[in-house]
């Protein structure tokens, strides 16, 4: 069975890798940013960032078929694999979140609504969207400064939608772990090297999608 997942996910990562390299490039620019002056498009090369896809599908396939899962199911984690896959690459790369992708995880979500769930993925929408976009306006008031990115927010919302409420508070609690970890390694190495400048964002989106697969790809 492991050898079945390993070979799907070598086969899934490449699939993914080569599927970012054919997105539109509008749709990894602002919507106010003028193409013809934004930076020239980042092909993906397969061996500088195929591991990382790779480890990541490999994860998340190991944790789907851990255990039995509906057909819907399986089908809706395979999808959202490769989509945040996606949204990793353009975040890192780019620092957008396409809303194509946002847009393709609301459809995932409806393909799974009903009237009894229909209110909890509604609040699962504010309940992640409000709290980043609460952060926003915070940054915005007092430092008029973004700290955090539309892009984030339109996620969080997207991902609540397609858990509920509940499930995407325990996403929050892992992705600030995750990134708190991750932020205190830089600033230790910034400190170690003695590095003047840092950069003005980082990509949340891959603690997003780390924390999501580990709160519903195990359930």
């Amino acid at each position: 069975m492991f050898i079945l997942i390993f070979v799907s996910s070598v086969a899934y990562s490449a699939i993914i890798i080569y599927s970012f390299n054919l997105i539109p490039y509008k749709w990894l620019c602002d919507y106010d940013a003028d193409i013809s002056n934004c930076p020239a498009q980042k092909l993906l090369s397969f061996p500088l960032h195929f591991f990382l896809i790779f480890l990541f599908a490999l994860i998340n396939l190991l944790l789907i078929f851990s255990q039995p899962h509906s057909i819907f199911d399986i089908f809706t984690s395979v999808m959202m694999t490769g989509i945040l896959g996606h949204i990793c690459l353009s975040d890192i790369l780019y620092l957008i979140i396409p809303d194509q992708h946002i847009l393709l995880i609301f459809i995932l979500g409806f393909l799974n609504v009903n009237p009894e769930n229909a209110g909890y993925k509604l609040t699962g929408i504010f309940a992640g969207a409000l709290p980043l976009l609460l952060l926003l306006a915070l940054g915005l008031l007092l430092k008029d400064r973004e700290y955090i990115g539309f892009g984030d927010i339109k996620l969080m919302g997207a991902l609540g939608f397609l858990t509920g409420s509940a499930s995407i508070l325990n996403v929050y609690i892992i992705s600030s772990f995750l990134s708190g970890i991750f932020f205190l390694i830089l600033a230790f190495l910034t400190v170690i090297r003695k590095i003047r400048t840092t950069p003005a964002f980082m990509p949340l989106a891959p603690f997003i999608s780390l924390a999501f697969t580990a709160c519903t790809q195990s359930l």
